[in-house]
């Protein structure tokens, strides 16, 4: 059965592509970008305390026009985006008016640096793609399995992407450098699978057994980091990361597996 229709098989995690793009593209329609920025990429405040469910509802009652994210873990955080003109120090006295007690961090990032890193994130990504995209070339010389091999890459980070935007996870620093390890790990595999096939002659399902321990024993310790760590920045890569490693499986053994194959039938 599977051999009879392994070509839809392999086209299939296009899908997850176009999916991706669509709900990209819808963003990009209704905001102006991809992706939902935190204060990082545009500037503004962030507040965080320790605590839990009733902080978090909390928050949302006493300001309800900011963005209130909860981070479980060890020790439960709560973090409150404001824009960059409200005055921090009021609404501290708010919360703490409100019930909130403990130390209150906060941070202020003004529009012009945010903007700043905001260019130097999509400098590095794009060089980083580009960079990995000469190496990809050079190990193997023709342009077929190289462009299989960025394009389960391209599917990786935009799905990703796209899911993290259907979560409400804001583009941050932190974000962006996870999603340029998705594009490595990504490239890790494929190169894995590709190297097997072309270079030594062996077979994808060989290449299958190592890439898939190589997939969950990493899933295991990034799900460990999740569950323990109480740091957002953390816990955001770590989200990252799993996510990217899930999409990976079938874009990797199925599409990366199933063009090359194609390509090599073509060549006889």
């Amino acid at each position: 059965m599977f051999e009879k229709h392994w070509k839809l098989v392999a086209l299939a995690p296009l899908l997850i592509l176009v999916a991706s793009l669509a709900i990209l593209a819808g963003n990009a329609l209704s905001t102006g970008f991809v992706m939902k920025r935190d204060v990082d990429l545009t500037g503004g405040k962030r507040l965080s305390f320790a605590g839990g469910e009733e902080a978090f509802s909390t928050v949302h009652a006493t300001l309800p026009d900011a963005d209130v994210r909860l981070y479980t873990g060890a020790a439960p955080t709560v973090v409150v985006t404001l824009p960059y003109e409200t005055e921090e120090r009021s609404a501290i006295a708010a919360l703490q008016a409100a019930g909130i007690t403990g130390d209150i961090a906060y941070q202020t990032i003004g529009p012009a640096i945010g903007e700043v890193f905001w260019q130097q994130s999509l400098t590095a990504t794009l060089t980083a793609f580009f960079l990995m995209s000469v190496i990809v070339f050079v190990m193997f010389r023709s342009l077929v399995p190289s462009g299989i091999v960025m394009l389960s890459a391209l599917v990786d980070m935009t799905g990703t992407m796209a899911v993290m935007s259907l979560l409400n996870v804001p583009l941050s620093l932190h974000m962006v450098a996870a999603l340029i390890l998705i594009v490595a790990y990504s490239i890790d595999t494929d190169v894995l699978l590709t190297s097997t096939v072309l270079k030594f002659s062996g077979s994808a399902a060989s290449a299958m057994k190592t890439g898939l321990t190589m997939v969950s024993t990493t899933f295991v310790a990034l799900l460990a980091l999740y569950v323990s760590t109480s740091s957002p920045v953390l816990q955001t890569i770590a989200l990252v990361l799993m996510t990217g490693i899930v999409i990976d499986v079938p874009v990797t053994w199925l599409m990366n597996a199933g063009l090359l194959r194609m390509w090599v039938e073509r060549r006889g």
